[in-house]
């Protein structure tokens, strides 16, 4: 269970960076079809971080601001791992040999639809990132910033 989670966690940073390679911080893009009418639009390859006239507020509710934000749109494949070249366990002492291999092996092939959506408030950075999840898994092991020891840590939805 901690490997799929674990996978699940690399997968969407993976993600998430691939977005930023064609991340521009262009607010109003150009039309090149005269007879497209303009809107928000989508795209499969280009985020566009839109200015917003108001932050969104995070309280697990997805805000009407981000209605104005340009849906990246396009879908990630989950690869074989491929050949180790740093230790995932500090109990191996660097040595790629003593471990696992085939932790994304039950996951490789799998496709997930995702969006990303991007925007700004002239100080800081806002994205929406949303994926198909068919297990509704929203709630389970959820993540959060402890500011006591300034690390992310899962909450044990199950905990005593």
């Amino acid at each position: 269970m901690k490997t799929k989670k674990f996978s699940m966690v690399l997968a969407m940073i993976f993600l998430i960076s691939l977005s930023f390679t064609s991340c521009t911080h262009d607010d109003a893009p150009e039309c090149t079809d005269p007879g497209e009418t303009p809107g928000v639009g989508e795209s499969p390859d280009e985020l566009l971080v839109k200015k917003f006239s108001n932050a969104p507020v995070f309280d697990g509710e997805i805000d009407d601001v981000w209605a104005e934000a340009r849906p990246l749109l396009n879908r990630a494949t989950v690869s074989g791992a491929g050949n180790r070249v740093i230790t995932l366990n500090g109990s191996s002492n660097g040595d790629t040999s003593l471990e696992p291999t085939d932790l994304m092996d039950p996951y490789t092939g799998e496709s997930y639809s995702y969006s990303l959506r991007g925007g700004h408030d002239g100080e800081n950075l806002y994205l929406l990132f949303e994926w198909e999840d068919d297990t509704d898994s929203r709630d389970r092991q959820s993540w959060f910033f402890n500011e006591v020891t300034s690390k992310w840590q899962q909450e044990n939805k199950y905990a005593n």
